[in-house]
């Protein structure tokens, strides 16, 4: 999507609302373009039920809190259980 996940995400609220897929994406400096960055993405989908997070980094996985974004290019997130 180059920079443009968010947007994505909005239009799919209803959908990730109902079925809460695992997500996996990139934010990175495309996104930077496009006015947003991963705590933008994070209080997007918090309210939608997604409370666990993952950076995806060169080092490995690494759990974050949604208070306290990890700096990665790639993330998981997975709604709450």
């Amino acid at each position: 999507i180059e920079g443009a996940e968010l947007q994505f995400f909005h239009g799919a609220r209803q959908t990730l609302a109902e079925h809460k897929p695992v997500l996996i994406f990139e934010c990175d400096g495309n996104a930077r373009r496009f006015g947003h960055g991963i705590g933008d993405v994070i209080k997007f989908l918090r309210p939608l039920g997604y409370g666990n997070w993952v950076a995806l980094t060169d080092e490995g996985p690494v759990p974050m809190s949604p208070d306290r974004p990890v700096q990665a290019n790639d993330y998981l997130a997975r709604a709450s259980l």
